[in-house]
């Protein structure tokens, strides 16, 4: 089992809807790690830690009071749904699952329990986003089927005893107070993995079949090359205008305005994933015929190790000032400036150093002066520790 699957249960929605997104995929630059990722990563660490330590009473692992309380909002509505304290309970956190068949579908169930009486497994999800809910939901099932195969492998001799238990999914979405149950049955199961089985088939084949569509296109990297996308929308805009071409009076009305504004939002994002390409491109070192990379407007400011007391030492003449250099902190350089005479302005010079401006996506006719990537850190380095 590798370190990641491009059959990951978090990928399946998309996947089954259209198989081939799975090779096009391939084809596209990874995107950057967001912020919104990174969060969610140290999220699910700090609700492993407080599923290890939670009889112990020991659950404070961060001194930030919103993250502590998301993560506790989580936890708790699993000890109340579950109940921890089940006589013979045996609980899984953070626990590598694959279903049997197709194999190449394969995670990281967040939370697992088995108990006299029932099978529990759960997903964290810490985002503010959209709810998600169970009914359906092919990343829970996938996890489910996996947990299984996990008992099948790992306790054969509890195997039957654990078919024959109830199972419940949960999906936990603390920052929105929304906590989602469903209890799935073994026909319900065998129908999912039979979609899954089916859809990785038609995503290893020759020729897999594309089916853009809201839900599979919000999240899918290739987005913004899919050429079946692309012409969907191209014709629906095109449907859309039609109605133009037959105006006798070159004023549209209320309702043939309102039929291309409901292209908007989904035209907005198929843009949005097209520059999103093109930049990555671009920071590689792609030459990209009519667009560059350049740099936007930055302020200056106080080179490394500059402080109130370098200025008093070089630049004496402001002692008497001295409160007008600070502002809680140290004032911006252009602040400072307006409190020397002109020629004593180029001696400040060195201590200023200005960055650069954040990369941002033109069109070859802008004034801007083109950035030449020859190294792919270099478009980030600013960014990058």
């Amino acid at each position: 089992m590798g370190e990641h699957s491009e059959y990951s249960p978090s990928q399946l929605e998309r996947i089954i809807a259209c198989p081939g997104s799975v090779q096009l995929c391939r084809t596209v630059p990874k995107l950057p790690t967001s912020a919104y990722a990174a969060e969610g990563t140290l999220l699910h660490d700090y609700a492993h830690q407080a599923l290890e330590n939670w009889e112990k009473g020991v659950v404070r692992f961060t001194d930030d009071l919103e993250h502590m309380s998301t993560v506790y909002d989580a936890v708790n509505y699993l000890h109340k749904e579950i109940n921890f304290g089940t006589h013979g309970i045996h609980r899984f956190h953070e626990l590598k699952v694959a279903m049997e068949e197709p194999d190449e579908i394969y995670g990281t169930l967040d939370f697992a329990s088995v108990s006299p009486d029932r099978l529990d497994i759960a997903d964290f999800k810490f985002g503010r986003g959209i709810k998600v809910h169970v009914e359906g939901n092919p990343q829970l099932l996938a996890y489910l089927a996996g947990f299984l195969n996990m008992i099948k492998i790992t306790y054969p001799k509890s195997y039957d005893k654990v078919m024959a238990l109830p199972w419940f999914m949960h999906v936990v979405q603390p920052r929105l107070d929304h906590y989602d149950c469903v209890h799935v049955t073994p026909r319900e199961l065998l129908e999912f993995q039979g979609l899954a089985a089916k859809a990785v088939r038609l995503a290893n084949g020759t020729h897999p079949p594309v089916y853009p569509g809201e839900v599979q296109c919000r999240w899918c990297a290739a987005g913004a090359v899919c050429k079946v996308r692309l012409s969907e929308m191209y014709i629906s805009q095109t449907a859309a205008l039609e109605a133009f071409a037959d105006m006798r009076e070159n004023k549209a009305d209320l309702e043939e305005l309102q039929k291309v504004l409901e292209t908007k939002e989904e035209m907005m994002q198929i843009f949005k994933a097209i520059e999103q390409h093109i930049f990555l491109e671009l920071s590689k070192g792609t030459k990209v015929e009519k667009y560059k990379l350049v740099r936007g407007r930055s302020n200056r400011r106080w080179a490394p190790k500059v402080d109130f007391d370098t200025l008093l030492t070089n630049f004496p003449e402001l002692e008497d000032r001295a409160e007008d250099l600070l502002d809680t902190k140290l004032r911006g350089p252009a602040q400072i400036e307006r409190l020397l005479t002109p020629d004593r302005r180029k001696d400040l010079e060195e201590f200023i150093t200005k960055p650069l401006g954040e990369l941002s996506l033109a069109h070859a006719s802008s004034s801007k002066e083109a950035v030449d990537v020859t190294n792919p850190m270099e478009a980030f380095k600013d960014f990058v520790d």
